[in-house]
Formats: structure tokens, C-alpha cells, sequence
């Protein structure tokens, strides 16, 4: 299996980027991290993995800090409360939630579904998506997040 490379672009609170960058440094499988003018303050190099477990270890101390947003109105809340139980169902999900807790296993999960075609992912993430996508209010939520993400990387890139 080819080891997965992993990039993570941060944008930090005006007054914080040497605070965060400090953070980011110490964190285990961060194997690079600079401080970067532009849309990103702080781009981190993680460590090549080569499986889910040490992808999510390495996300996990950045997905404390990731604020989901959700509108109040209801046919949104019954949308994302669906997608979090489809997260749940996933077959990885016990093994998320053992390697980096109950508290960020969720976030960790939609970061790696949303980011996986960036990896040279084997047949495992392949199939975790494969499964995510199946269920309509994931797959929508995945889609959305995708398109948010493209249009960063697309002002990200010259």
C-alpha cells in the first residue's frame, strides 16, 4: 500500500498564528509546519501514513479546533442529524473512535470522507467512502463540504 501524504492549510484567529503555530509543532505525525502569508497563516506537513488509524491520529488534535456550523431551521437540523447518523453506521467508526475519542471521532470522520480522493487511498477509505455516499443526507453533506474545500484550494493555488 502506498503511503498516504497529507497536507493541513490553517487559518488562525488574528493575534494567534505563533500560539497555533507552536501547538501545531508539537502535535505527533506533524513532521513540518510554516507560518505562510496568504488565505492560510499556517501550512503542516503530516507524516506519511499508511492506514486510517494514523491518518485520524494526526487529525485529531486539529479537529478540536474545527467549528461545524449549522443553521437553526429544521429540515437543515433533521439533514445534518441524519449525516451524523450515517457517520455513526459507518463500519470504521468504532475504529476512528478508539484511536483519537468519542469527542472528535465525528469531525475526524467527515475530514477524512471529504479529503480522501486527495489521498492515494487503498481499499479500505475506498470502500468507507464508497459506503458514506450511499446514504442520500451524507452524500449531500460530503458534497457540499467537498465544493467549499475546492474553492479554497482553487484561491489557495496561483
Amino acid at each position: 500500500m502506498k503511503a498516504i501524504k497529507a497536507y493541513v492549510l490553517i487559518v488562525t484567529d488574528p493575534g494567534h498564528t505563533r500560539q497555533v503555530y507552536d501547538t501545531v509543532r508539537a502535535i505527533e505525525g506533524v513532521v513540518e509546519a510554516h507560518e505562510v502569508m496568504g488565505p492560510y497563516d499556517i501550512v503542516a506537513e503530516l507524516a506519511p501514513a499508511a492506514d486510517l488509524a494514523t491518518i485520524a491520529r494526526a487529525l485529531a488534535p486539529m479537529a478540536s479546533n474545527l467549528t461545524i456550523r449549522a443553521p437553526e431551521s429544521g429540515p437543515h437540523c433533521d439533514a445534518i442529524n441524519a449525516a451524523r447518523k450515517a457517520v455513526r453506521n459507518l463500519v470504521a467508526f468504532p475504529l476512528i473512535e478508539r484511536v483519537v475519542g468519542a469527542e472528535r471521532v465525528e469531525p475526524v470522520m467527515i475530514l477524512m470522507l471529504v479529503i480522501a480522493d486527495r489521498f492515494a487511498a487503498g481499499e479500505e477509505l475506498n470502500a468507507i467512502v464508497d459506503a458514506a455516499l450511499l446514504d442520500p443526507a451524507l452524500a449531500s453533506e460530503l458534497a457540499g463540504l467537498r465544493a467549499q474545500l475546492a474553492a479554497l484550494w482553487t484561491v489557495a493555488r496561483p
